[in-house]
């Protein structure tokens, strides 16, 4: 090795040895260094390319035509403009710690009921809803409102584009289709984990541009009406396709108006240091948590093979959308062999039939999964420490 090199894996080791990142014992296991500085830096790849809050009102956005009350919104609300929530669910309750921001839900305005009140596109049901029984819809606890405007339609004056047109078509066509909760939890992550970079990471996203429909959170609708209306790939924020598109990238966009808003004074509205601060520490806690795993992985291959092969039935089952039973897990095996005559009532499987699928399929998916990576493992670890010896 080179004096160049020896002084190059001296300073890099003594920088990730000040982090913490690994100690002095560990210079003879490349492997460790490499995987755990991957898993503290990824949680803050997200921030790449990410855009400010420039519409969110909490940050200091100017609405068009102020604060409004529920009933002024829907009056004011026209086709093609996207209503974004902020509702009080507990799962919304994080988006925070993820976006920086509490808007966590959004649907398209399609049309005008009666010719006064604004109406969405709902998301994952089908029909149409006023803004307001949408907004006192107990289901949500939705708590405020913000309507924004795209660029594109803001001097209209009420008249239907083609453009326009587009817009409320795809988006009644792709809005009622199911929510999933995967997909939204696939967007969240992508979101943390993903860089945005123009050209690269949105592509083959829409499905109005051909993509693969890969399920959809609530933004992912408005995000192909936009696609639609404008034929670009990323319609909203740079770098991000409709299938990865959450409620708050709608306040990042520089291609829409915020028009009104109803501020609530009575709940919390952060800072927005208060917002990067929590954004800071929910990676901070992920890239501990990816660091320690990596490192304790790329002590011992084994590691690896127990995490993979457990990981690996659990999500056949997830991303597969298989029925029930089709791969148990180790719980309905055991309570099969403990009642081997019963039925598994959440399954709807015999308990005979449980035990099979399980020594059948579940296992041999494992313990296949659990093999290969730890040959993947050792192979890599073998491979660092060769390069670098």
């Amino acid at each position: 090795m080179s004096p160049h090199n020896t002084a190059h894996e001296a300073g890099v080791g003594y920088a990730l040895e000040k982090l913490g990142l690994f100690s002095h014992e560990d210079k003879g296991h490349p492997l460790r260094k490499v995987l755990t500085t991957a898993g503290a830096v990824a949680p803050f790849l997200g921030y790449v390319g990410k855009q400010r809050l420039i519409n969110d009102p909490n940050y200091g956005a100017k609405p068009l035509v102020g604060r409004q009350s529920v009933h002024e919104l829907m009056q004011e609300a026209q086709p093609g403009d996207v209503v974004v929530y902020r509702n009080g669910l507990p799962l919304d309750k994080l988006s925070p710690y993820a976006t920086g921001s509490h808007w966590s839900h959004i649907e398209p305005v399609v049309g005008k009921h009666e010719g006064l009140y604004g109406t969405t596109a709902l998301i994952g049901e089908p029909g149409t809803k006023t803004i307001g029984e949408r907004f006192a819809d107990p289901r949500f606890k939705s708590q405020e409102l913000a309507l924004l405007r795209p660029k594109l339609f803001l001097n209209n004056a009420g008249h239907i584009t083609p453009e326009m047109r587009d817009f409320i078509e795809t988006a009644q066509t792709e809005s009622p289709k199911s929510w999933e909760l995967a997909r939204s939890i696939r967007s969240g992550l992508s979101d943390i984990f993903m860089p945005k970079i123009p050209g690269f990471t949105e592509r083959r996203h829409a499905r109005v541009q051909g993509g693969r429909y890969c399920g959809q959170n609530c933004a992912t609708s408005t995000g192909e009406a936009m696609t639609a209306a404008t034929g670009q790939a990323a319609p909203v924020v740079r770098g991000k396709g409709p299938r990865d598109l959450l409620p708050a990238d709608f306040m990042r966009s520089k291609d829409f108006q915020l028009i009104s808003h109803t501020f609530n004074p009575e709940i919390e509205h952060l800072t927005g240091a208060e917002a990067l601060t929590r954004g800071l520490g929910a990676r901070a806690g992920i890239a501990a948590l990816l660091a320690g795993g990596a490192y304790t992985m790329g002590a011992d291959p084994t590691v690896a093979a127990g995490m993979l092969g457990g990981l690996v039935p659990s999500a056949v089952r997830t991303l597969g959308r298989l029925e029930p039973g089709t791969l148990p897990k180790f719980k309905h095996f055991t309570r099969a062999i403990m009642n081997p005559q019963g039925t598994e009532e959440a399954l709807r499987v015999p308990a005979a039939l449980i035990k099979r699928r399980f020594l059948t399929r579940t296992l041999p998916l494992g313990i296949g999964a659990g093999a290969l990576a730890w040959l993947a493992t050792r192979k890599a670890k073998q491979k660092i420490q060769d390069a670098v010896s």
